[in-house]
Formats: structure tokens, sequence, C-alpha cells
């Protein structure tokens, strides 16, 4: 019998270290296993050197599926406090997360995503990430609104009216959220949300973001709105109506 194929999971370059390391030890222990009983039996693999081949590779395929995880966008984390469910969290460290709050920029750019579950200190966490959809019976959104980050990786839809006011997704029903985080993951600019109160027929939003965005306004009904946005500068621009309205800014 020929000696069974070392598989390398593929995405190497993507992976924590820790895991990559992990795979290159197994990897380097089963070839070395196959080369002793080359040796020792003539090519092939028996007896106890093959349940310790056999062993090793069930190790590779559970790291197979963490790769696969992490191609599919779930990347390798551990919590470096308890974290709660349904919490935003951000890479506080190579691999380390901890509650991003609105009222720290630092903490909130990028987001790496959402809580699945409790997870302990030194536990490895499950990530929402853009895309998916999150459910709790004990939440009450209000459906096709914005959720916002709130203090300590809390969720709102109460605008933060300080801080960072980042949109971290969008209720799609009373008791689900799908998680919409731009710029999560390095993969586009942060969502700005901006709140006008009272009506009005202009309104002008310092964000101080440093480029043009694009704007999406809703009115306080949540339909949206066409206005004249004309970009002051790159951390300012005004939004002109035909009428005084009152609602809300989106800044991507």
């Amino acid at each position: 019998m020929g000696d069974p194929a070392v598989l390398i999971p593929s995405g190497l370059a993507k992976l924590h270290p820790q895991l990559e390391t992990s795979i290159k030890s197994i990897a380097g222990a089963i070839q070395a296993l196959q080369k002793k009983a080359g040796t020792s039996t003539g090519g092939g693999v028996s007896g106890s050197l093959a349940a310790q081949v056999q062993a090793l590779q069930a190790q590779l395929a559970a790291l197979q599926a963490q790769v696969d995880g992490i191609d599919a966008g779930a990347a390798v984390y551990k919590a470096g406090q308890t974290l709660p469910a349904y919490c935003a969290v951000y890479e506080v460290a190579a691999g380390v997360l901890a509650p991003a709050d609105n009222a720290a920029l630092e903490t909130c750019v990028p987001l790496a995503g959402l809580t699945r579950a409790v997870a302990a200190a030194g536990q490895s966490v499950s990530l929402a990430r853009n895309g998916e959809d999150l459910s709790n019976s004990v939440w009450s959104w209000t459906p096709r609104q914005p959720v916002y980050l709130g203090a300590a990786g809390a969720l709102t839809q109460v605008l933060p009216l300080a801080g960072y006011p980042l949109v971290v997704g969008w209720a799609v029903s009373a008791i689900a959220l799908r998680v919409g985080i731009s710029g999560a993951g390095g993969d586009g600019p942060h969502t700005l949300a901006f709140q006008q109160q009272s009506p009005a027929t202009s309104w002008e939003i310092d964000h101080g973001l440093n480029r043009y965005p694009a704007v999406v306004i809703l009115d306080s009904s949540g339909d949206e709105v066409e206005a004249d946005v004309v970009y002051l500068s790159a951390g300012s621009l005004r939004i002109d109506f035909a009428y005084a309205v009152s609602g809300q800014a989106f800044l991507n």
C-alpha cells in the first residue's frame, strides 16, 4: 500500500499565524512517520505507525474545516475578555477581540463583526459578518431601520448623538438583524449616520471623513428622499431639499 497523501490545507496566507504553524507541524510529523515507515517496511505504512498517521490526518481534517471557515469569511479569533452574544467587536491585538465602543474611534475602524454567542476570555469566538442574519427573541427592532454601534459593543436603533455614529446592520424584522458593517475586514469605507430632528430645507454635515462620500437620505417615515448634495470640502457637505425635511442621512 502506498503512503497516504499529506494534504496541506489551502489558503495559508490568510490564516492566523498559530493555525498555520499547527498545520505545518502536523504535516511535517506525518511526512516524518511516512519516511520512517518507508525505511522499516519497504515503503508501506502499517501497524502503530499507520494509526499515528491516521490520527494526525484527522487533526489536519479539523484544521481544514477551520480554513474553509476562514475562506468563507469566518476568521479564527479568541476573546480577550468575556464577550456577550450580539456584541460588536474589534481586533485589539492579533487574533484577539474586545468590545467596540462608539465613543472610541480606534475601536470602530474596522469592526471584526458581531458575536453569535457568549465567549469567555480565551475561548474561540464565532462571528457574524456582512450579509449574515442574526436573530434574538428579546429584540424589538423597527424593521427597515438601521442598527448602530453603541457603548461597550451594544447594539441600538437610537442614533448616537456623540461619538462615532457607525451603522452595523439593518433590522429585517422585530427580532432579526442583517449585518452590514461597511469597512468590516477592510472591504470598504464605513457608513456614518447623521440625524436631522427638526424639518429643514438644508442640512449641513461636518463628517470629517476626508473624502466625498455617497449619501442616502431617509425622511422621518423611513422613505428614501431625493435631494441635492453639495460637497463643501472633503470633510463637510450640505444637503438641499425642495421642502423642509427631517430624518437621517447615511454617508458611505
